[in-house]
């Protein structure tokens, strides 16, 4: 989807294709402190991240996704 800078906590209004992904808590904070990982939007900031897809590198997307993929399908 496509999000303001502002609404994940960037100074620009520019807008971002991002992702949200469910990771495992325990990694938020390490992602969080990343470029292009950010506390997602509009989801819960203590299991979701939302990814920049124009900064993060696919494989990295796409292995974050499996991961979403496994904690969702429970």
């Amino acid at each position: 989807m496509e999000v303001a800078g502002d609404k994940l906590g960037r100074p620009s209004h520019e807008l971002k294709l991002i992702v949200n992904v469910k990771i495992d808590p325990t990694e938020i904070e390490i992602l969080t402190q990343g470029v292009g990982f950010y506390p997602a939007y509009h989801m819960n900031k203590q299991h979701w991240v939302s990814i920049d897809l124009a900064v993060v590198e696919s494989t990295t997307v796409l292995d974050l996704i499996a991961q979403s993929f496994s904690l969702t399908n429970v």
